[in-house]
């Protein structure tokens, strides 16, 4: 048997987190979800994900910043990285 897959989640939404964690479970996937950029960055050689998912818009270090902060590591550079965003269909 091998071992899960790692997906880092890394969404300020906590329903966002909510439902990847429940479409990706165990036995195949081990989903490590952050509401905050910086949390992440500070696991994140100890995770050694698979995988990383990020929203793009997020308070204070946004999806964009926390992609160029990964792809910096030798280590984690070579980490797939999937950009999540929602947009809401009001634009009143």
């Amino acid at each position: 048997m091998h071992s899960p897959r790692r997906i880092v989640v890394l969404d300020d939404d906590a329903r966002v987190r909510q439902l990847i964690q429940s479409a990706l479970r165990p036995p195949e996937f081990e989903v490590l979800a952050f509401a905050d950029g910086r949390d992440a960055l500070m696991k994140l050689h100890e995770i050694e994900p698979d995988l990383i998912l990020s929203d793009v818009w997020m308070p204070d270090l946004d999806g964009r910043l926390f992609l160029q902060v990964v792809k910096r590591s030798p280590v984690l550079r070579d980490v797939p990285f999937l950009f999540l965003t929602a947009v809401s269909g009001d634009t009143a």
